[in-house]
């Protein structure tokens, strides 16, 4: 073989593996120098054809849901050392972000029990509530006050205007005191009205409200106080019509008395 074409191969193949492969395998212009450096070509090549398979089948796995596995690194410290590092990071991200969104997706769901568990609380209790932010100007009305009210939810809906709807208007006015004078005192009040469902239904609503001055809002609750309205009016017209029935013995016993 020709040294001149020789040392041209040896110079391309040596040129490869100090470059590639951060390699000096030999330093004599032979061809046992030759075979031996493309032999560590050869195998640095089916190597890395190994190696990006396996990565191909890890991203795979990766995408179709394991992200337990991390892609190994070698100590060539080549280009796919550089994808693989690259890919783990990637994951790790990936990782951190997929338990973030399990820790909200739980925090969102608790949210939801507890809700759920107020607004029976507040069904059994027959309390509805709202809260109005002077901040935001956002009123946030629970169920049971809509239930309270009969009116179907409208989370769009005026919290004063649906009032003024149903509160009888000889009541009225004091719902405008309540709500004005929480910003002044910042002390819990309450009042109790009268709310006209329909022409044949009217209820009776004990309302209580608080200014939050750390959140510059008002905390309100309504509860349903008609059967205890109920009630005592009956009480009332039995203690009335006790005292005419004792009122009548009386004068019965006393007519008797005149003829004795």
């Amino acid at each position: 073989m020709d040294i001149a074409k020789l040392e041209s191969a040896l110079n391309i193949v040596r040129e490869i593996n100090r470059d590639e492969f951060k390699q000096e395998l030999t330093n004599q212009n032979t061809l046992d120098a030759l075979l031996i450096e493309l032999n560590a070509i050869s195998n640095k090549i089916q190597s890395q054809k190994k190696r990006t398979k396996e990565i191909i089948e890890h991203i795979t796995d990766c995408c179709l849901g394991d992200l337990t596995k991390k892609l190994p690194i070698s100590e060539n410290e080549d280009e796919l050392d550089v994808i693989s590092l690259g890919f783990n990071t990637f994951l790790e991200e990936l990782s951190a972000t997929t338990v973030s969104i399990e820790k909200l997706e739980e925090a969102n769901r608790e949210i939801l029990e507890r809700e759920k568990k107020l607004d029976e609380a507040q069904t059994i209790a027959q309390i509805g509530s709202w809260e109005y932010s002077f901040e935001s100007g956002i009123t946030n009305i629970s169920k049971e006050l809509y239930r309270i009210l009969e009116v179907e939810i409208n989370s769009e809906i005026n919290l004063r205007k649906l009032f003024k709807s149903k509160i009888l208007p000889e009541d009225f006015y004091k719902y405008e005191i309540l709500k004005n004078i929480n910003t002044i005192s910042h002390t819990k009040n309450e009042f109790e009205f009268k709310v006209q469902i329909n022409k044949f239904k009217l209820k009776y609503l004990l309302l209580t409200t608080i200014y939050d001055s750390q959140q510059n809002k008002i905390i309100g609750t309504a509860q349903d106080i008609t059967e205890r309205r109920l009630i005592d009016a009956k009480l009332k017209q039995l203690e009335s019509d006790n005292l005419e029935h004792k009122k009548k013995i009386i004068e019965a016993i006393l007519i008797t008395q005149c003829f004795l």
